[in-house]
């Protein structure tokens, strides 16, 4: 049996063929209060491997009492979520763990159903590098 958790034309395909659902390790990351969205998705490398990246959104009201600050620095706003990424890194495979993190300032454009317009965040992520 193959049992998909999401969406189908979500999946990243490694060049070791393993399959990873993006919904899996945002469903973990969202578990923190500080992080309000996360979309994850696979960057290709130079070697023609892919590695996995995420953008968040993160919830500032949370992230000033996690941090004890009325009003966090972008440098300590990172390295919280830095922290809540590899706490999530340790619990799944290593071929899930995720690479690189990249902060949003907005939330990100859903549709009418409230879903993440992924195709959106992915171009704008794109042309924020």
């Amino acid at each position: 049996f193959v049992i998909i958790t999401g969406r189908k034309k979500n999946v990243i395909v490694t060049k070791n063929g393993k399959n990873i659902f993006p919904e899996e390790l945002e469903a973990l990351l969202t578990r923190n209060p500080e992080i309000a969205e996360a979309v994850v998705s696979g960057e290709e490398e130079k070697d023609g491997d892919t590695r996995i990246v995420v953008e968040i959104f993160p919830d500032m009201e949370e992230m000033k009492t996690a941090l004890g600050t009325p009003s966090p620095t972008e440098e300590e706003v990172k390295a919280l979520l830095q922290t809540k990424v590899n706490e999530v890194n340790k619990v799944v495979s290593s071929y899930k763990a995720i690479r690189r993190v990249t902060v949003r300032n907005e939330p990100f454009a859903k549709n009418t159903t409230q879903k993440i317009k992924r195709d959106y965040s992915k171009k704008v992520a794109v042309n924020n590098e």
